[in-house]
């Protein structure tokens, strides 16, 4: 399993002459499968495969951030978040597989607890908005299973997130985001009021949430320059879509009221549209060249 064939070839050999009954071999380039069945591996690992694999499904259904296939045929297991404003929020895994559009085929293998743990599923567990699921499925059910467990709920929208929907839409890289997708996000949004002197985050912290400002003003400050925001304005995107360290500290200047959107949320909108990863890109490159 190191990260060279010839290594992987000369391991196998050796397993072979030691008698070991079971060699699994990693693959880095496909033209030595037929040498690592010579040497004695019973089962090869196409590295290429599996990314290559890996990266289709991110395309295909970028709502599964884990695939791994198993066997020979279409049974793939995998990991799915459920938005906070999925139809199956709420609800038990008994109810959730009677439901007229969960696939029969489909299984519960684990779901995160609220510790953060893996727990073993029973009829009673309840799975709710944000936590992750582990499943086993074909891969024919997974378009109607993601519908299932993902589709934004179709049930009349509250006000307060009527208000969210409405915010989001001001937000100039969404323009261009579908009313569902958009809807999934006001799900998982949360109204904040902040108080003059009151730092949002700072410089070098790691991001995970992107700032829609509605009301007053929040300044960004980096190396004794200073940009003061005011409404409409979203601040904190790069941090949120990446993961990576905040480049700014966002500092309250006037009493604000803003609407905080989780970054994973966030990252699953734009792996669905690639048009509005561009128009981020973009916004992000005319941030920075002010």
């Amino acid at each position: 399993m190191t990260g060279r064939d010839s290594d992987n070839l000369s391991f196998c050999l050796l397993a072979r002459y030691y008698g070991v009954p079971r060699v699994l071999a990693r693959m880095l380039n496909p033209q030595y499968e037929i040498p690592y069945r010579l040497v004695g591996a019973t089962r090869v690992h196409s590295e290429a495969d599996i990314l290559v694999n890996s990266f289709l499904v991110s395309l295909e259904f970028p709502e599964i951030s884990a695939f791994m296939s198993i066997g020979k045929g279409d049974l793939a297991v995998f990991e799915v978040a459920i938005p906070v404003g999925s139809p199956v929020a709420g609800q038990t895994v008994a109810e959730i597989v009677k439901r007229d559009d969960f696939p029969r085929r489909c299984v519960f293998i684990g779901v995160e607890s609220e510790e953060g743990e893996v727990q073993t599923p029973q009829g009673g567990t309840a799975i709710h908005g944000g936590n992750a699921v582990i499943l086993a499925a074909h891969r024919p059910d997974l378009p109607q299973l993601l519908q299932c467990l993902t589709a934004p709920d179709g049930a009349e929208l509250s006000p307060a997130e009527q208000e969210a929907l409405q915010a989001l839409r001001g937000v100039g890289f969404l323009s261009g985001a579908a009313r569902e997708d958009l809807v999934g996000l006001a799900s998982g949004a949360r109204f904040e009021t902040r108080r003059r002197g009151e730092t949002l985050y700072s410089a070098g912290q790691a991001g995970d949430r992107l700032y829609i400002l509605r009301e007053g003003a929040v300044a960004l400050e980096r190396r004794g320059d200073s940009v003061v925001m005011r409404p409409p304005a979203w601040l904190g995107e790069a941090g949120a879509v990446t993961g990576g360290p905040r480049r700014f500290t966002a500092r309250v200047t006037e009493d604000a009221d803003l609407l905080t959107l989780d970054g994973s949320v966030l990252r699953g909108i734009l792996l669905k549209n690639p048009f509005l990863a561009l128009e981020l890109n973009k916004a992000l490159s005319d941030r920075t060249a002010r």
